[in-house]
């Protein structure tokens, strides 16, 4: 079993900066950075039989995410979303058949 938690701050490129979205010059100051928690919790689980096989569930809050707003003329225009949450399961399971030759499904 493994948890891991953590926390993500991702800052608006040049090209997101770049068109202000009213349209005028200048760059878009506007813009914030985005902030995430993260989290994950998981089993792993491993035998030369049956192989390795791994069950994760994961949880993304995000605040302020850059997103963007149009896409005209070759022009992208970025703004803040709220809040989006992301949540899931995943799953895999892979087995060595052959020192060369591997069976993975996901």
């Amino acid at each position: 079993m493994y948890a891991a938690a953590g926390r993500g701050f991702e800052t608006p490129t040049l090209n997101e900066l770049a068109y202000r979205s009213d349209g005028r010059t200048g760059l878009n100051l506007a813009l914030k950075a985005s902030r995430s928690d993260n989290a994950e919790v998981g089993l792993k689980a491993r035998s030369s039989t049956w192989g390795e096989a791994r069950l994760d569930w994961f949880g993304v809050r995000t605040r302020n995410e850059i997103v963007t707003l149009s896409n005209v003329g070759g022009r992208s225009t970025f703004t803040n979303a709220g809040q989006s949450d992301r949540r899931g399961v995943a799953a895999s399971w892979a087995l060595t058949l052959w020192s060369d030759l591997e069976l993975r499904a996901w």
